[in-house]
């Protein structure tokens, strides 16, 4: 017989008994062969224990793997809680530290301000007594007779000192200052506060805080003030023309500003000159601070003519020509405009006049007033710094312009105001916008000069940036014998001039906020 599994020789035995024919009479009974059942069933017996061992030893074998792989599993658990608790470890370890880095760092820069605040006590001190010395030193020589003073072999030094002392001075009010305006935040459209002081920040090498939102106000501006002629003002061109040397300064395109063109407004000299001599100054001044094309009727060659036009004999200008009083402000603001064509013959007389002019009326303490027998003021003095400048001249080297040892820099720094700011005239207590902004931004030129950088007013060193989508301006035009493109001269817009009559007065009163 064949080797047969159990499960064979259970259906060989189940088909002996479903195949096997009826007893006789009885339908449940059956015969069959008993020899080949039994073998069947022998054969069974002997092959069972064997397949039971086999079954045993499949199932024995099935637990075997349940039991390792439970333990596989709950190995797997045991490293995951493991490693969570090695992450959440690491995780302390990381926030701690943290913490103490910044524990660290804290304690550094509490440490650095503290020694900064010590230094500062200590500079300040220091400067306070070398200050007190050399003053003592200049009374003691001022005190001297003639005959004493020629004796004395050392005076360079006192003047060498003295310069000095008025550098580190002017160094750290030209800082404080520039911080004070910046504390102020966000700039906003206007005289004051707006177009001056971006301006100052800008030519400064400072970043213009909120300058955005400076740039977004002006744009409000423009859309609610400029009529169809692109004027911001009726009366006044020199809305438009502040307007272009702030953009400029800050690379902005002054031909895309809410989709018009602040250039617009300066192509009439009728409307330009309503403003008297203000008009052109600003206008030229604009126009040039990029190399801005002109258009209209208005030319550099008029402008300039209208400026050399309205000079008085004394080589000063007037705030109205009409009035014929000379104005300190307003004639070094045409210098700064007629600077970048110094090399024309005709420029060049009317630009030397008027730096003899101004020679001749800046006060004792090398101050200047802006109608001469005046108070003096921060404003006035910061226009000649920046007309000197313009012309590159070094304000504090060139002796017509410094008196007894004391530079108009240095007189400048008389109207500051400790924290940051400038006073605008000597005796007032509290600090100016305007004065602040015209001094701020006159260091600005000194600076400039000093570093060898273009005129306050010449941007050619600026990028402006133009909207994509949006033509590049066009060159502007060769002027006519003019060796630069400068661009100096803002500040001051309206001066005043209490002694002008009614619409003289509202149209050059800007200069001066009073305290």
């Amino acid at each position: 017989m064949e080797e047969k599994d159990v499960q064979r020789l259970i259906d060989m035995l189940y088909n002996m008994i479903d195949e096997a024919k009826s007893a006789a009479f009885s339908a449940e009974k059956c015969t069959i062969n008993r020899d080949e059942a039994l073998d069947i069933l022998d054969e069974m017996r002997s092959k069972l224990p064997l397949e039971l061992k086999k079954a045993q030893e499949l199932i024995a074998a099935r637990n075997d793997y349940v039991a390792g792989a439970k333990k596989e599993v709950e190995k797997m658990m045991r490293q995951a809680e493991l490693d969570a608790k090695t992450i959440v470890s690491e995780s302390e370890v990381i926030q701690q530290a943290r913490q103490k880095s910044a524990d660290i760092i804290h304690r550094a820069e509490e440490r650095s301000r503290e020694l900064y605040r010590v230094a500062n006590t200590y500079t300040e001190d220091a400067l306070r007594r070398t200050e007190e010395a050399i003053q003592a030193a200049r009374a003691a020589y001022d005190a001297l007779s003639d005959q004493r003073k020629a004796q004395v072999s050392n005076y360079d030094v006192l003047l060498a000192a003295e310069a000095r002392l008025a550098e580190l001075n002017a160094q750290d009010i030209y800082k404080t200052t520039g911080d004070f305006i910046v504390s102020k935040g966000a700039p906003v459209t206007g005289s004051i506060g707006g177009e001056w002081a971006v301006l100052g920040l800008a030519r400064s090498g400072r970043d213009v805080p909120g300058a955005d939102a400076y740039y977004a106000s002006v744009e409000e501006y423009v859309q609610k003030a400029m009529d169809e002629n692109g004027r911001l003002n009726r009366s006044r061109s020199t809305e438009n023309s502040r307007l272009i040397l702030a953009l400029t300064a800050i690379g902005k395109d002054v031909t895309h500003v809410a989709g018009r063109s602040l250039l617009d407004g300066l192509d009439s000299m009728a409307f330009i000159t309503k403003q008297s001599v203000n008009g052109p100054v600003w206008a030229l001044l604009a126009l040039d601070s990029h190399s801005y094309p002109t258009s209209g009727d208005v030319t550099r060659e008029k402008l300039v003519r209208a400026i050399l036009d309205t000079q008085r004999e004394d080589g000063s200008w007037p705030v109205i020509v009409s009035s014929q009083v000379p104005d300190v402000d307003m004639t070094a603001m045409a210098v700064q405009a007629l600077a970048p064509y110094y090399e024309n013959a005709q420029v060049k007389a009317a630009v030397d006049a008027a730096l003899t002019f101004l020679a001749g009326v800046q006060n004792d303490d090398a101050t200047f007033s802006e109608i001469p027998g005046t108070d003096a003021s921060a404003e006035s003095t910061a226009q000649v710094i920046v007309a000197l400048t313009a012309l590159g001249i070094d304000p504090t080297a060139d002796s017509r312009f410094v008196k007894s040892g004391v530079s108009v820099v240095d007189a400048l720094c008389g109207f500051y105001v400790t924290g940051g700011g400038f006073r605008h005239l000597m005796a007032d207590k509290t600090v100016d916008g305007m004065a602040t902004e015209q001094g701020y931004y006159a260091l600005a030129a000194y600076y400039r000069l000093l570093a060898q950088k273009t005129s306050l007013y010449d941007m050619s060193d600026v990028t402006v940036t133009v909207p994509p989508d949006q033509p590049v301006t066009p060159a502007k035009p060769e002027k006519p014998d003019t060796p630069r493109t400068g661009d100096e001269s803002l500040l001051v817009l309206w001066m005043g001039a209490a002694a002008l009559s009614g619409a003289a007065v509202l149209l050059m009163q800007r200069k001066k906020k009073r305290a």
